[in-house]
């Protein structure tokens, strides 16, 4: 009996498993969203005061847009990983 009870402790273990990392996936794009607002902002609000900072400003908001893809790929791929770690 202790092996079925240990069985089922591994199954019930290994969705929570799962399920931070889509939780973790998630909280990540959502300060990607966050970021991508805040940059936004700041390039309005800075644009006819200096147009070297919103010049600036615009870059990092097109490197976080070209690294987000990359971001969500790398967390994919760990919630795939946990998720066939259960199966």
């Amino acid at each position: 009996m202790k092996n079925d009870s240990t069985a089922a402790n591994i199954g019930k273990a290994a969705p929570t498993l799962i399920e931070r990392r889509v939780v973790d996936l998630s909280s990540m794009m959502d300060n990607q969203v966050r970021y991508m607002r805040a940059l936004f902002i700041a390039i309005k609000a800075t644009s006819e005061e200096s147009s070297k900072v919103a010049v600036d400003l615009a870059a990092l908001g097109q490197w976080v847009a070209e690294n987000a893809e990359d971001f969500l790929d790398v967390g994919c791929k760990d919630v795939l990983s946990a998720s066939r770690e259960v199966h």
